[in-house]
Order: structure tokens, then sequence, then C-alpha cells
């Protein structure tokens, strides 16, 4: 195992927005040195929250460039696969190797997917209509009654595991009580500002390798959904279903989820 005072030359992008790596870095045991970022939170009255956030990240994988005097891994969860993507856009000669884990490339079809999945198990008259609302409506507002409607439904965050999970789903909770580990105003004001922000056109100048991770009770997505959205930026990407949640990496060791020379790379 690497030395923790070695320079890290792994960038983790949590999801979220507004989640944590607290997690991740307590559980996760990596070969090599990892920055366990903490995205900042955002606040009523910032210009652009999900601009700024763009611009931190890369304050944050340059002054990593700086240090390690060497290109950087990225590891990236859920909505932190945007910020990948767009680091991959800005600085595609110095990144190694992407490793994405349950990428969440668009919010709106995702919600609308996972409220699919929570009417299956629990049906209810006021996510259905939210849901329906949603599907033919792409406005802002209908997106966000869907997410009330969803954050509404008795043990909605359930869904997000695997069945067999149980251990992890315990663990995550407890972190995220003890550590306030989600701000949902950030989560609110990042997403606001990235729904109004048009998608990058076209392949990514990245052509390094990338790796996409998949897992098959993902509430978000499917495979092939996700295979689609991923080759649109990242035509080299190699896809993997795996038996887990939203969650792959907190549910399943790392030959799982991580390449086998990925410290090398």
């Amino acid at each position: 195992m690497a030395d923790a005072n070695d320079v890290p030359t792994t960038l983790f992008l949590h999801g979220g927005p507004g989640l944590s790596a607290i997690a991740e870095r307590t559980r996760l045991v990596m070969p090599c040195p990892v920055d366990w970022w903490e995205q900042p939170r955002a606040h009523e009255g910032q210009t652009a929250p999900y601009a700024c956030l763009l611009r931190e990240a890369e304050q944050k994988f340059t002054s990593m460039c700086a240090a390690s005097a060497a290109p950087i891994r990225l590891l990236a969860s859920s909505f932190g696969c945007m910020l990948a993507r767009h680091l991959a856009a800005r600085f595609p000669d110095a990144i190694s190797v992407i490793v994405l884990l349950a990428p969440t490339f668009d919010p709106q079809a995702s919600y609308r997917r996972f409220a699919a999945t929570l009417l299956d198990t629990s049906p209810s008259p006021a996510l259905h209509a939210a849901y329906e609302s949603c599907k033919s409506n792409s406005a802002t507002a209908a997106f966000w009654d869907l997410v009330a409607a969803i954050l509404a439904t008795p043990r909605f965050s359930d869904s997000y595991w695997s069945v067999g999970a149980m251990p992890a789903r315990r663990q995550f909770a407890a972190l995220m009580a003890d550590s306030a580990g989600f701000d949902f105003p950030t989560y609110r004001l990042v997403l606001d500002d990235f729904l109004t922000t048009p998608p990058p056109s076209g392949p990514s100048p990245y052509r390094g390798p990338v790796t996409v991770t998949v897992g098959a009770s993902d509430p978000y997505a499917t495979l092939e959904r996700t295979r689609a959205e991923v080759h649109r930026y990242f035509p080299q990407a190699q896809l993997s279903l795996v038996d887990a949640g939203h969650f792959p990496h907190l549910e399943l060791a790392p030959e799982f989820w991580l390449p086998h020379d990925f410290a090398e790379q």
C-alpha cells in the first residue's frame, strides 16, 4: 500500500452535487495515493454555481498536476463524472486514465427512471403524477416536482443499493448522518445551473483509457443507456455491468470496478 505522505496522483470526484467523499475516504483501500477532494458547497446568490464548481475542479486538478509533475488519474462517481468529462476536455494530455462509476450525464432522464423504479414497488399517486408530468415537460419546475415526490417516498434511498448490500447501505447512512454529508441547497443550486448549461458537443479530445462500471440494480440507468451516453463523449470507453446498485465502489471490492493496472497508468 502507498505511503500516506506520497503526493496524490489520483483525483476522486464524488457524486451529488452536494454530497461528500467521506464514505470513500473512510472505506476504500486504493493501490495509489488518492486526493478525496471535498467539493465546495454552493450558496444563495452565487452566480452560475455549476460553472463555479467546474472552475474549482480545474484549480484542484492543476494544483495536483503541479505537485506531482505527472499525469493525473481521474476516479469519478455519479454526478462527479460530469466534472471528469469537463477536465478531460480541458486537460486531455494531463490525464492518464479515467474511471467512471455509475455516471449520470442526464439527470432528468436518470430521475425519470428512478421514479419508474420506485413506482414498481411503491405506488404513489403523487409520484405517478410528477413522473407523468416530467415525461412530457422538460422544464426545470417539473424536474424539481419529480425530485420532491421521490424524496417524499418512504425509504427511497434503499433503491440506490442492490439487495445484498445491507451492510454497505447502513454504513453509508450512518456516515452521512454523522457528518452532514449531503447539502441539499448545494444540490439544488448546482443542478439548477447545470440544467440550463448546454452539454458539450462531440467526442472529448482526451484519447486515453476510460473504463465505466454500471450496477445492474442502479435505479438511474441501464448498461445500454449508459453506453450510448458515455460513447458520445468517450467512444473508446470500455463498459462493464456488475452486481451492485448506484455505488458499485462501496458495495464491491476494487477488483470489480478498478482496472488491474490502474496504479501503473
